[in-house]
């Protein structure tokens, strides 16, 4: 049967070794992006439109394929507007994963079975709304729910961090870690550039106007998020990544061209820039003994007018073609050489870069020891 408790289990040794050994593991999630003040102030959820479709681009994603207007995804539609016209589209999206995670996603959260289509949109609505009413679903509920014993959160080193802040003080009964993410730390020919590096110096407590004043404002963000559990940093690279060898003299030139308004730096400057504090930061996470993981292989934004619209995150990210396994080998093996190099996990958004990320022949770069201790804590 469709989204019964062996779906997707196609032998006995399947069936075996997740019923018997994993389905009742804790899960210990090391890389997402639900929301510390959500967790924070116990967000109470009204209706499963709300809860699947404010923030989930791709469900969004899936929509605008399916021919759904703008109105009823990000824009002013009631959550049963949105929630029906997503209801509309899931039959024609059989065979991707995102129609069995949608059932298996209302079958687990709220004990429905139904197949999901516009018949059953009000059934749906209807029976997941009095769950809500008569049961209560929040963050943390939800947290609980599935045994989730650890999260770590993704947090720009901007970030205030107040909301870990109030978890770490109250004591929720499972672990809520940041991550640090310093992708806009690197998007120099960005215009709000200036203005996002002077929020990380306030942040800091430190007037950045150098790369030797930026390093000391990093060393105290990095401080912080260790004190309050951090043990992996994030990096979203975001066309691609190239290698060029540090030099300090030359980073700090383009680096304060960069904070006094310049948004013509070229892409070598960009990339002599990225692999400089690369060697910086990845030297702060092995001292600290911090997992680093690398996000590659992903084009980024390129419908600059849905960007300006309705922003970044939204569901119009795309498969970046160009391969940059050379790049990204002697990175890895420049930080190597110099002994900097913390354990390292690689994803790429590319599947044609999955042969070649496996290989590449650096023992630091295989497990990830401290994850591990997420769990024992």
């Amino acid at each position: 049967m469709f989204n019964d408790r062996d779906f997707l289990l196609e032998n006995e040794s399947a069936k075996i070794l997740f019923n018997r050994f994993a389905a009742n593991q804790p899960i210990i999630d090391y890389h997402c992006h639900l929301s510390p003040k959500e967790i924070a102030e116990d967000k109470h959820f009204t209706n499963i439109g709300e809860i699947w479709l404010s923030g989930d681009h791709y469900k969004w994603r899936a929509m605008r394929e399916c021919g759904i207007d703008e109105k009823y995804i990000t824009g002013d539609a009631s959550d049963y507007e949105k929630f029906k016209a997503f209801c509309s589209c899931m039959p024609s999206l059989i065979g991707n994963p995102l129609y069995h995670w949608a059932h298996l996603e209302l079958r687990d959260s709220f004990g429905c079975n139904y197949i999901i289509c516009e018949k059953n949109c009000d059934a749906i609505w209807n029976y997941t709304s009095e769950y809500i009413r008569e049961k209560g679903m929040s963050a943390r509920s939800l947290i609980s729910k599935f045994d989730v014993r650890a999260i770590c959160t993704t947090d720009d080193p901007a970030d205030s961090l107040e909301y870990h802040e109030m978890i770490a003080n109250e004591g929720v009964g499972f672990k809520v870690c940041p991550t640090f993410r310093p992708d806009n730390l690197f998007t120099l020919n960005a215009k709000e550039y200036p203005a996002y590096i002077e929020r990380l110096g306030d942040r800091a407590g430190v007037k950045i106007e150098d790369l030797k004043t930026l390093y000391a404002a990093l060393g105290r963000v990095l401080d912080d998020f260790d004190r309050l559990g951090c043990v992996t940093s994030d990096h979203g690279f975001n066309t691609a990544l190239y290698f060029e060898k540090p030099n300090e003299f030359y980073a700090n030139e383009i680096f304060t061209k960069a904070i006094s308004g310049h948004r013509d730096l070229s892409e070598h400057e960009i990339t002599l820039f990225t692999c400089q504090m690369m060697r910086f930061l990845a030297s702060e996470y092995k001292k600290r003994d911090w997992v680093m993981q690398w996000h590659i292989g992903a084009l980024r934004n390129p419908n600059k007018k849905m960007l300006a619209s309705i922003g970044k995150d939204s569901g119009y990210d795309s498969i970046s073609g160009k391969n940059y396994i050379t790049e990204i080998a002697a990175l890895l093996n420049y930080l190597e050489e110099a002994d900097i190099l913390p354990r390292t996990i690689m994803y790429s958004l590319n599947p044609n870069d999955n042969a070649a990320l496996p290989s590449y022949p650096v023992h630091s770069v295989r497990g990830a020891k401290k994850l591990h201790t997420l769990r024992r804590e």
